[in-house]
């Protein structure tokens, strides 16, 4: 099942996005394609929400986007609803830091 990506602008300019399905490096285009739309955004909410797949290659994107706008002065938030095999996948490649929000 390839990426599913939805973009919601809310109220109070906050621009939320919704990450499920295949979140593998399959789909790398397509989630690529997603994070660019983005970069313009001041505040950004991130939902990665059971995904189907997830592995390293999406990690590091998610972590790279966090920490260049966060360079940048921009807010971002990022929660995730994983399974154990996914959240487990977290832990061990050290990317829970995704899970911390300064």
């Amino acid at each position: 099942m390839k990426p599913i990506v939805t973009i919601e602008k809310e109220n109070n300019n906050i621009t939320k996005v919704m990450l499920s399905g295949d979140l593998t490096v399959k789909y790398h285009k397509d989630i690529a394609e997603a994070f660019q739309k983005l970069s313009a955004e001041s505040t950004t909410s991130i939902v990665v929400d059971n995904p189907s797949a997830i592995d390293l290659c999406f990690l590091q994107v998610l972590w790279s986007y966090k920490k260049y706008h966060k360079m940048r002065g921009q807010n971002i938030s990022i929660s995730f609803t994983l399974g154990d095999a996914e959240y487990s996948l977290l832990l061990r490649t050290g990317f829970q830091t995704l899970l911390e929000q300064a």
